[in-house]
């Protein structure tokens, strides 16, 4: 394996990594920089502030940038509905820059690459550091070239200028969640074919707020919308998944992509980092214990302050947070089922099928006709009858269940539901409902046997 010496030994030829090894280099430091892409690249950051302008020009970096022409900046604009603010640069309390320049990034980032390669710094492009080992007066450092070659880089120190790449605190594994709430920005490149305006308007960057939340942060059209019961209210913790069994290899992969993790000691969880919330799911069970020695029984779904971990109870807790876990919890129910779980129960499914059936019930005239969370009640000419939108179980008020068993292999006779919903279990619930909505015209022995 090759190996080389040097003194410091720099990750990332982003500006900050550039500028501290022409800092080491005019002073007389052996200095070594790799870095993981090829140059020219595209990255977001051109807008400069005046104070970065010492740095370049005391690391000796202001002649080749001259001469790239850039456009000069003397002041900001922020804009906000009808408001604006403005910044003049040459508007401050002390000594220093009163203008900088607005770059093309990917462009302005190799100028400062090829001039410390111009001063004589070592600089390997599509290098990937992949391994750093420290002892008490070197780190050894080992990286892989865009060959695939491998070699180690031997340091008295070494600089992490990688940005978000985060080589170091990755490697150490020193990452924890950010404390800044969600963010994003829509950026473009803009060919001007107009001159500018001249004098102080011409030299401004504006910056326009379009919305400090995001409004839509999901496809909302037909979403589930899960809903705290009476009973949850009060307590600090919901039991409506209780004593489902789940596929522990499938529920956390299907919780990963929602961003759920797993934690050792306290099972799955996802935190609400803006709303300052974890929510977790408890289950009986190691979630990393093979799945044919005993499959996870969920047990609670339970909600903690984020800053005081304390529990809160389920009437705290935001409605979209709640909806959206339960949302989850009902997928892993659904789809990582085991044994004897029905997934057409789940409160989705339900949900959706309540809505399906409700209009279809106005649409059939069915006056008596109403609906619970999970039931549709009918109050019929022979007795009253509850019918389940999970299941499609029909029971008799103060009476029996009565079994109504439909013939799937038959269409006639058949209620088809087009434009609405294609699951056969939902059009079976509905042909039930308006059977025993107008049980006076029941002429089936068998079924009415059963009516009391």
């Amino acid at each position: 394996m090759k190996k080389e010496v040097t003194d410091v030994l720099v990750i990332g030829a982003g500006p900050s990594g550039c500028v501290s090894a022409a800092y080491l280099h005019n002073n007389g430091v052996k200095v070594r920089v790799v870095e993981k892409t090829k140059f020219p690249r595209l990255v977001v950051g051109e807008s400069l502030i005046p104070r970065v302008m010492d740095h370049f020009d005391e690391a000796g970096f202001m002649p080749a940038l001259e001469a790239q022409k850039y456009e000069v900046k003397w002041g900001a604009r922020f804009i906000r509905g009808e408001q604006v603010c403005q910044f003049d640069f040459g508007k401050k309390y002390g000594k220093g820059w009163d203008w900088t320049w607005q770059v093309p990034r990917a462009d302005f980032d190799n100028v400062l690459a090829q001039e410390i390669i111009r001063k004589g710094v070592p600089l390997s492009f599509e290098t990937e550091v992949t391994n750093v080992q420290f002892f008490d007066d070197h780190q050894v450092t080992t990286v892989k070239d865009k060959n695939g070659e491998v070699y180690e880089i031997t340091s008295k120190f070494v600089i992490d200028a990688s940005g978000y790449g985060r080589v170091l605190p990755r490697l150490l594994d020193l990452n924890s969640p950010s404390k800044l709430d969600d963010h994003s920005a829509i950026f473009t490149h803009i060919k001007e074919d107009k001159v500018r305006p001249e004098g102080e308007e011409g030299t401004l960057i504006s910056f326009d707020i379009l919305e400090r939340e995001v409004k839509q942060v999901f496809k909302q059209v037909f979403r589930e919308l899960y809903v705290k019961t009476k009973d949850e209210l009060k307590m600090d913790k919901s039991r409506r998944y209780a004593g489902h069994q789940i596929q522990p290899t499938k529920s956390i992969a299907l919780l990963k992509t929602r961003r759920w993790v797993v934690d050792d000691y306290e099972g799955l969880q996802k935190v609400y980092y803006k709303e300052n919330i974890i929510a977790k799911m408890y289950a009986m069970t190691d979630w990393y214990s093979p799945a044919e020695v005993e499959a996870p029984t969920i047990e609670d779904i339970v909600f903690y302050d984020r800053k005081t971990f304390e529990l809160m109870t389920i009437e705290n807790v935001p409605d979209l947070v709640f909806s959206e876990v339960m949302r989850d919890i009902d997928l892993v129910v659904s789809v990582a089922h085991v044994g004897d779980v029905d997934p057409e129960a789940s409160q989705s499914t339900i949900e959706m099928r309540k809505a399906i059936i409700e209009f279809n019930a106005k649409l059939f005239k069915l006056k008596n006709v109403t609906f619970t969370e999970s039931h549709a009640l009918i109050k019929g000419t022979r007795a009253e009858y509850s019918i389940h939108l999970g299941s499609g179980v029909i029971h008799q008020k103060a009476g029996a269940t009565i079994e109504v068993l439909p013939v799937h292999s038959q269409h006639r006779g058949r209620i088809f539901l087009p434009f609405i919903d294609e699951d056969p279990k939902t059009a079976e619930i509905m042909s039930k409902v308006l059977l025993f909505a107008q049980d006076e015209k029941i002429k089936d022995i068998f079924i009415l046997e059963q009516i009391i």
